[in-house]
């Protein structure tokens, strides 16, 4: 269990094209909340927003002069980050930064270096660390003005803070996050795997997921030799769950039904399917997971249609 002397148990889910916030108030029992992140969604106004966009973009000389980029944390941002930088970089790509998670994890380039917007177009230029470490910067800006601005002992480094990374990342992707985390102030993290964060969202979502795994039995007087052919069989199933192949397409269809249709019976099914497989293949860090409580798998519950 992550044990947290924090005010905040914090989880990022820092994605490619959206960036999401969950957050336990530890003062006041377990309930997982989602930050609604404030950022810019037209010129001069400020709105909380669900995700925000992991979009950057470096506006003119002129913009800024104006004051209307301006935030309560940044009077005079360089960039900015978000909606609105979603929205600017469509008709601006050469002052725009997209699919930084991406480059991160791309080893044919030098990810420290100066290479995003991608391409031979005049203007700034930001590393994909860089550009990761200022959408984190954005969150705990945000954050601090709207959580802790009486409080600092609630701003977001003082946090514990748990932050999402793909299963597919190597040691470097992992530790270039590590390094953004800790360029935007944020010390106090742990690095978890998507697959797994979506195996805690399941079970906060179903308490009692123990009672409701489904183990299917074939129960069969037939033998095929000196073996009962129910035995057979369940040797198979269990030598098809136990193939790496098997276990990434159910995800990928996991991932479409949670777009498609997040309520339909097929998809607990296959999260039960996983599930099984998860515990029984007995990761050493998925077994050390499940063994630690219920107070971190509760911490995030954002929907992965939305990152």
């Amino acid at each position: 269990m992550i044990r947290s002397e924090s005010p905040f148990l914090v989880g990022i889910d820092l994605g490619t094209t959206n960036s999401a916030v969950a957050f336990v108030d530890t003062r006041r029992g377990g309930r997982v909340q989602m930050f609604r992140v404030p950022q810019l969604t037209a010129p001069g106004l400020v709105e909380p927003y669900p995700v925000l966009p992991s979009f950057l973009f470096f506006p003119d000389a002129h913009e800024l002069e104006s004051g209307a980029l301006s935030t309560p944390w940044a009077p005079r941002p360089d960039a900015i980050v978000g909606v609105l930088a979603r929205e600017r970089g469509a008709a601006a790509p050469a002052r725009h930064v997209a699919s930084a998670k991406s480059w991160l994890a791309h080893p044919a380039v030098d990810r420290r270096a100066a290479i995003l917007p991608w391409g031979e177009t005049p203007g700034p230029k930001i590393s994909p660390v860089d550009a990761s470490a200022r959408y984190l910067s954005h969150i705990r800006d945000s954050w601090n003005t709207a959580v802790a601005s009486s409080d600092t002992a609630c701003r977001l480094e003082r946090q514990t803070i748990v932050l999402t990374v793909p299963a597919s990342f190597d040691e470097a992707a992992r530790e270039l996050t590590l390094r953004a985390a800790s360029d935007a102030g944020l010390t106090r993290v742990t690095l978890l795997e998507e697959p797994q964060a979506a195996f805690y969202a399941w079970i906060e979502r179903h308490p009692d997921w123990r009672d409701n795994i489904i183990r299917e039995r074939v129960n069969s007087a037939l033998r095929w030799g000196r073996e009962p052919v129910s035995l057979s069989l369940r040797k198979a199933v269990k030598g098809i769950l136990a193939l790496k192949p098997f276990c990434e397409a159910l995800f990928l269809i996991a991932s479409t039904l949670e777009r498609l249709a997040p309520d339909c019976q097929a998809l607990d099914r296959i999260y039960q399917v996983l599930l099984g497989v998860h515990i029984r293949r007995g990761y050493r860090e998925g077994a050390r997971q499940y063994d630690r409580g219920a107070s971190e798998s509760q911490l995030l519950t954002a929907q992965p249609r939305q990152t």
